[in-house]
C-alpha cells in the first residue's frame, strides 16, 4: 500500500452514459387487469396514436396480436392459454412498453 494523497473523480466512471427517455406516464396510461387472470383480461390505453398490443408466452412466442386506432378498451380472452407467465406489451410510435401477466385457471 502506498502512502499519500489519492485523488478520485467519481464522474470518470460514468462518462459515456447514455440518455434513458422516461415513461412512467406512458406506463400508467397502460392498465389490464385482473392480475393474475383466469379468463378474460380488461386492457386500457390512452393514446391517440396507433399502436399494436401483444401477447407474449414464456419463450417469447406470440400468441395474441392486434392493432388499434387511438384508445384501447378491449377484453382477451386468456382462458384458453396455459398457466404460466406472459408478457403483454403494447407498442406505439416504435416505443414498448412490457408488463408481465400472469395466467392462473
Amino acid at each position: 500500500m502506498q502512502n499519500g494523497i489519492f485523488i478520485l473523480d467519481p464522474t470518470a466512471a460514468y462518462s459515456n452514459i447514455t440518455g434513458v427517455k422516461k415513461n412512467s406516464s406512458e406506463k400508467s396510461n397502460f392498465m389490464f387487469f385482473p392480475n393474475p387472470a383466469s379468463d378474460v383480461i380488461s386492457v386500457n390505453y390512452k393514446t391517440q396514436n396507433n399502436s399494436k398490443l401483444e401477447l407474449r408466452n414464456a419463450l417469447g412466442q406470440l400468441i395474441f396480436e392486434q392493432t388499434f386506432n387511438g384508445p384501447v378498451s378491449d377484453y382477451i380472452d386468456v382462458s384458453k392459454y396455459a398457466n404460466g407467465s406472459y408478457v403483454l406489451s403494447i407498442t406505439e410510435k416504435g416505443e414498448t412498453i412490457n408488463k408481465k401477466l400472469i395466467i392462473n385457471h
